[in-house]
This record gives C-alpha cells, sequence and structure tokens, in this order.
C-alpha cells in the first residue's frame, strides 16, 4: 500500500499531519477489511481516536474512547437536560453517556479541534511549573489530570460535504468557515507539536474545494 507508506512516513518525519484519502475508499484495504477498519488499527497508538461526518456527527471505534473524549474536555451534561437527568436518577452523577455532543459542523469542529491540541495539554502546564514551591507542585499535578496529554488521531469521512468545491468568494459563509478550519489546521505547528493527525476521505477528489 504505497498509499499508506506515504502517509506513515510523512507524518514521522513531521512533514505533513493531514491527510486526504480519496478514490476508491469503499473497496477493501486488505481481505475482509474496509478502510476504516484499517484506519483504526493502524492509528491505535493514539490515545484518542475521533470520527466526524455531517451525519452522523462525532462517533468513536470502541465506547471507551467517548468517555476519554468527554473527560479529557470536561464535558458536562446540560443541567436542563431531562433525558440526562433521568439517566443519573437518583445518584446525581453525570456520566459520558449523559452528554449529546454536537453534529453540526460549526459546533463539531472547534471542539475537535481542543482534541487534536490534547497531546500539548501536559507540556504546556508545565512551562508555569515551580519546583521550589510544593503548594504549586500539587496545582500543577492536579491540572494536568484534568487536562490529560492525549494523542488525538481524527478521521473525517465525506469530506466532500464540509468542504465543497467553489470559488471562495462563491461559498456560503459557514463553507468558508469550514474551510479556513482545515486550513488551518493542516498549518497548525500546535497539533504537529501535539502529535496530532487528521484523515479525510471522499470518493471523489474533484468534489473537494
Amino acid at each position: 500500500m504505497d498509499w499508506f507508506t506515504a502517509l506513515k512516513t510523512k507524518y514521522q518525519a513531521g512533514v505533513a499531519h493531514c491527510f486526504l484519502l480519496h478514490g476508491a475508499i469503499d473497496d477493501y484495504v486488505a481481505p475482509g477489511v474496509t478502510l476504516p477498519e484499517f484506519l483504526t488499527h493502524t492509528l491505535s497508538k493514539h490515545d484518542l481516536q475521533v470520527c466526524y461526518n455531517v451525519s452522523e456527527g462525532i462517533t468513536f471505534p470502541l465506547p471507551s474512547l467517548r468517555t476519554k473524549f468527554c473527560r479529557a474536555l470536561g464535558l458536562t451534561a446540560a443541567p436542563g437536560d431531562p433525558i440526562a437527568a433521568a439517566l443519573r436518577g437518583a445518584s446525581g452523577q453525570t456520566t459520558p453517556d449523559d452528554i449529546v455532543l454536537p453534529r453540526e459542523p460549526e459546533k463539531a469542529l472547534p471542539l475537535l479541534e481542543r482534541a487534536l491540541l490534547l497531546g500539548r495539554a501536559a507540556a504546556l502546564s508545565g512551562e508555569t511549573f515551580d519546583p521550589a514551591s510544593p503548594d504549586e507542585e500539587t496545582e500543577e499535578r492536579e491540572k494536568t489530570a484534568e487536562r490529560p496529554s492525549l494523542r488525538c488521531a481524527l478521521i473525517l469521512t465525506f469530506a466532500e460535504a464540509l468542504f465543497p468545491p467553489g470559488e471562495m468568494t462563491f461559498l456560503s459563509p459557514v463553507d468558508r468557515s469550514h474551510l479556513v478550519c482545515v486550513q488551518r489546521w493542516a498549518a497548525s505547528k500546535a497539533i504537529a507539536e501535539a502529535g496530532g493527525i487528521v484523515i479525510m476521505t471522499t470518493r471523489d477528489l474533484a468534489q473537494i474545494h
């Protein structure tokens, strides 16, 4: 698989962390192995794997990854959500299953960007750490525990729905916003330092901006 070798080489060398796979993406990558299954397996060394498309919203290969995602980003259920309240029952405790993750790109993409930057959390908190102060040490450990350092792999399927073709001036404000977002991700030194990777898929390259 030359395409995977090229992707892996560029990512490991720090040349790129944002990729677009196009063509026969519905074919088996190996006997009985679909592309999403292959990517999930090959990206398993990343602490967090997240999938997104405009139809399904934010999804995860495993339920445990949803829990990790919500906890790492400090997400909680809306206080006025009756369904979440019913699920919590008498305990009054919010669980990751109570949390409704956004499906709309305008809300989902900023959240996914936060996840891509999780790998820098520990390093950033450590920059202000003073080892001479026990109190600050305890406080800093608590901050790091709340913001764990997690490498995130993001798979965007049906990318053409997010980044449709056309001249920038003729795109809707929403489409322009999505396009600028992914361009920022591709050029982001912070995401690269965090070990984040973004893989987009589409059947037809001509349908992508």
